[in-house]
C-alpha cells in the first residue's frame, strides 16, 4: 500500500480556478439563454393543433415536457458552477488568512 504525499494548494492558483468555474457557469446561462430564445420565440406552436401536434407536444414525454427538463437541467448545472466558483474563492481567501496568521 502507498501513502499520499503532502497536500499544497495555492490561493493563487485556487482563484484562477475559481475564475474559470465563474467563466463556465457565464457560458452555460448564455447558451440557456439563447436556447430558451430561440425555442420560446414564437407563440406559434409549429407541431399544429391536431391529435399528432397534441401527441408531440404534451404528456410527460412530450416535446414540453423534455423542453423544460433541458432548461431545468442547464440551470441548475450553471448554479452548480457558481457555486463552485465560490466555494474556491472562499478556500482561497481562508488560506490567504491562515498563511498570513489572520486566521479566525
Amino acid at each position: 500500500m502507498t501513502t499520499a504525499g503532502p497536500v499544497q494548494v495555492n490561493p493563487t492558483e485556487l482563484r484562477a480556478a475559481a475564475k474559470d468555474s465563474s467563466d463556465i457557469q457565464t457560458s452555460i446561462t448564455n447558451v440557456l439563454s439563447t436556447l430558451q430564445n430561440s425555442l420560446t420565440m414564437s407563440n406559434k406552436a409549429p407541431w399544429g393543433n391536431d391529435s399528432f401536434g397534441h401527441k408531440f407536444a404534451n404528456g410527460s414525454s412530450g416535446y414540453l415536457a423534455v423542453r423544460d427538463n433541458l432548461f431545468s437541467g442547464l440551470s441548475g448545472m450553471a448554479s452548480t458552477f457558481g457555486s463552485i466558483a465560490s466555494g474556491q474563492n472562499e478556500a482561497a481567501d481562508e488560506l490567504s488568512d491562515a498563511d498570513n496568521g489572520n486566521a479566525t
